[in-house]
């Protein structure tokens, strides 16, 4: 597992129109966990603080903190391991 992976995962879903309005379609507390298996079925695997992580890097600069804040805590995440 590495941040790699997200990353690689993250450029396979810019080209597959399915998996994003599967992706955009996720809802609740356990919308990381089913992007998780998403992503393995599709051959990439990593964890979730690994998703979390590259998450916050594309948003650095991008997002306000509260926006981020808001954001990850209806995908259900924790949010005090990203401060």
């Amino acid at each position: 597992m590495s941040l790699d992976s997200v990353y690689a995962f993250l450029d396979h879903v810019k080209n597959n129109n399915l998996l994003q309005k599967e992706i955009a379609s996720l809802r609740g507390g356990n919308s990381v966990d089913i992007l998780l298996m998403m992503a393995r079925e599709v051959g990439y695997d990593f964890s979730r603080d690994e998703y979390h992580q590259v998450i916050l890097e594309l948003a650095e600069g991008e997002l306000s903190d509260e926006s981020i804040h808001r954001t990850a805590q209806a995908m259900g995440m924790e949010t005090d391991k990203m401060q």
